[in-house]
């Protein structure tokens, strides 16, 4: 899969992992740069028969809540772009009113979201 990054085209990311999947080498999950690749990917290993949460996973950043809406055995890890735009609106600020430090950085912990898993939404305990 040295051929695609979280820029490449949705449709050759899902053809790659298929063609992955189909070769026998499949890992057990896949992390994913965007809301489009993890897409890609889980439609992918779909395509192969595999089953979302049980045969592979997948986990994603998001800056929302849709995942867990509309997918919600895929793993999120939660982007906070207003914490991010804060920081980036008060360095420009910062820049132009020469008070920003010169090597200033900025980082948000994530916060992972782990899927609630089938046999617990439906009540059922597994050994």
């Amino acid at each position: 899969m040295d051929t695609i990054d979280t820029d490449s085209p949705h449709e050759l990311i899902q053809a790659d992992v298929f063609r992955l999947i189909e070769s026998g080498a499949r890992p057990d999950g896949f992390v994913c740069g965007s809301a489009v690749a993890a897409l890609a990917v889980t439609a992918g290993a779909e395509a192969a028969g595999l089953v979302l949460g049980h045969d592979f996973d997948v986990v994603v950043k998001e800056s929302s809540n849709l995942f867990r809406k509309f997918r919600p055995a895929i793993e999120t890890a939660h982007e906070d772009f207003r914490a991010a735009g804060r920081w980036l609106a008060e360095a420009i600020v910062g820049r132009i009113e020469g008070t920003a430090d010169v090597g200033i950085h900025f980082l948000d912990v994530p916060r992972l979201t782990v899927p609630e898993r089938m046999e617990e939404k439906m009540g059922v305990s597994t050994v």
